[in-house]
């Protein structure tokens, strides 16, 4: 098989996430490029794992260290985690649990069971472990959003001050040094956390309404490069049908395109998908441009504004959760609807009789280079408590743990766990792998932590004529929030 190539600030960011986490997607639910920072590269010089053909080798040398214990601490409930305890059979569980058995060996180290909390009870045990200097923890795997309050609350252990860690590696997130402030990176992603991949925004589509509307060719729409905002606009308003001939759009009525104007992420995702950008940092300068307010990006709130608000019959009220727009997708309401990668797991899709199939989210236009996605802010990241005592285990561990979750536990999530049991044919499988390969980071959206930007898209963008404006009411109150968090990092002790 081919495999895939800081105080009352803290406070306040606390109080912001717990709103965030709120308003995105499926969080707290049962269920990529340019060089790294220097740092991070400084690991010894080595040589490589032994590895077959179809795999790709960490460069961890062999190392020992007597027995130590790797901890970790993660938000739950999951239905796939770090820690397996045992193996019955499930492949991605049985994965998980043979990632650990190869790194106790490799390392001599013993992969303690993940201390497994509720979502919003992480932090409060990582601030409280740290504040102890009690040490507890080596690895965190929080929601995004939530980590990020933690690290500018001071919390955290520098990534760029781990030995072994290679952020070229495929197994890191492409973008991830977009995650840094000036020289320090607190949050990282790679494959070791399963949920980067559940949690990844895409379009599921019902292939019995698009066959009887007349609609093929979608995966040669996605590979021309001409799977774009304006064709979903023109499917989705094409494909309404007024089931119940009430003349109004209602429940009882099929919709060509189902969205949310209140999951916060669901709607950064797709601005980001459009090319958009929030805010980008001058990491020599540690100062922030809100690119938003830039001409491109009212372009594409514009757009946006088009297909949550503007689009005739659009279905606009999809709920929070899973669960809902799972319903609705499976009784054959909607032909388009955004989704996130796990509910291809979920066994109500994998029962429903109708084929369906995985499209990436809209590009601007057809000269826009790439498709690209977001992870949901409540996905796990992976960060370091500040009282770390062993980071060359840690570093070393991770390492190794990334690289086999490459090789080994991401095909099994995918080729098991969604391409034989969540898609119906081989270019849903392509489309699913290049939707993953999509994935972003920035700095925006991991600091956001419900007063920048993500939190009032919605509201941006429900006037289009006022777009410009809205935007630049809400700049003077969402710099000062950046300005706090770089004062905060940059700012002693």
């Amino acid at each position: 098989m081919k495999k895939r190539g800081l105080g009352a600030l803290s406070l306040t960011l606390a109080v912001m996430f717990i709103c965030l986490a709120a308003a995105c997607g499926d969080t707290g639910t049962v269920s990529s490029g340019a060089p790294a920072q220097d740092g991070v590269q400084n690991a010894p010089a080595v040589t490589e794992a032994e590895t077959t053909d179809d795999e790709l080798g960490d460069t961890v040398p062999p190392l020992d260290f007597g027995g130590a214990k790797l901890r970790t601490i993660q938000q739950g409930p999951r239905v796939y985690g770090f820690w397996a305890g045992e193996e019955n059979g499930d492949p991605i569980n049985d994965a998980a649990y043979r990632r650990a058995r190869n790194a106790e060996e490799r390392l001599n180290i013993e992969v303690c069971e993940t201390t497994l909390v509720n979502w919003d009870e992480v932090s409060s045990r990582l601030k409280q472990s740290v504040q102890s200097g009690s040490d507890e923890y080596d690895l965190v795997l929080n929601q995004i959003f939530r980590s990020g309050s933690d690290a500018v609350g001071g919390y955290m252990y520098d990534w760029n001050q781990i030995p072994y860690v290679t952020l070229p590696q495929p197994w890191y997130a492409k973008s991830v040094q977009d995650a840094s402030i000036g020289h320090n990176l607190y949050l990282l992603e790679s494959d070791l956390s399963s949920s980067y991949a559940e949690q990844t925004w895409f379009i599921l589509f019902n292939g019995k309404l698009t066959e009887s509307s007349g609609i093929d060719g979608l995966y040669d729409t996605v590979t021309d490069g001409k799977w774009t905002a304006d064709y979903l606009y023109q499917l989705g308003t094409s494909l309404y049908q007024d089931i119940n001939g009430d003349s109004k759009a209602d429940e009882d009525d099929i919709y060509g395109y189902a969205t949310s104007v209140s999951d916060a992420c669901m709607t950064a995702a797709l601005f980001y998908a459009l090319g958009g950008r929030m805010v980008e940092l001058d990491r020599d300068t540690l100062t922030v441009e809100h690119v938003i307010g830039g001409e491109k990006n009212i372009r594409c709130l514009e757009k946006l504004s088009s297909l949550l608000y503007t689009m005739p019959n659009v279905y606009n009220k999809l709920e929070i959760g899973r669960a809902g727009r799972l319903q609705k997708f499976t009784s054959g309401r909607f032909v388009f609807c955004m989704c996130q990668v796990g509910i291809l797991t979920d066994e109500l899709l994998r029962a429903f009789d109708d084929p369906y199939g995985v499209l990436p989210l809209p590009k601007y236009d057809e000269s826009q280079g790439e498709y690209y996605t977001l992870v949901d802010g409540g996905a796990d990241i992976l960060t370091i408590p500040a009282t770390l005592s062993n980071p060359e285990m840690l570093g070393a561990a991770v390492e190794v743990m990334s690289c086999y979750s490459y090789n080994y536990n991401i095909p099994a999530f995918m080729d098991i766990g969604l391409e034989q049991k969540g898609t119906r044919d081989e270019e849903s499988i392509t489309m699913l792998r290049n939707i993953l390969d999509s994935r972003v980071i920035d700095f925006g959206y991991l600091y956001d932590s419900g007063s920048g930007w993500v939190m009032s898209l919605n509201g941006i963008i429900k006037k289009p004529d006022a777009i410009a404006s809205a935007v630049e009411k809400k700049m003077k109150s969402v710099d000062k929030y950046y300005q706090k968090i770089i004062e905060q990092f940059t700012s002693e002790g």
